[in-house]
């Protein structure tokens, strides 16, 4: 699971409720930004920034 350290250095974990949620929220958050695109695309295309930052790291 992720943990973030904040400013005051408490750790905090996203439980995998909230990483759930933001999968699934967030190409409409994307699509909310700028309406030029619909959400599947915003999608498509972090899902292709992922592969290719992945694929830089090896």
């Amino acid at each position: 699971m992720p943990v973030e350290t904040n400013t005051n250095g408490s750790d905090r974990m996203l439980a995998a409720e909230d990483i759930e949620y933001i999968k699934t929220h967030l190409a409409v958050w994307l699509a909310e930004q700028s309406l030029g695109k619909p959400p599947v695309v915003y999608e498509i295309e972090l899902r292709e920034r992922m592969v290719r930052c992945g694929l830089k790291k090896r």
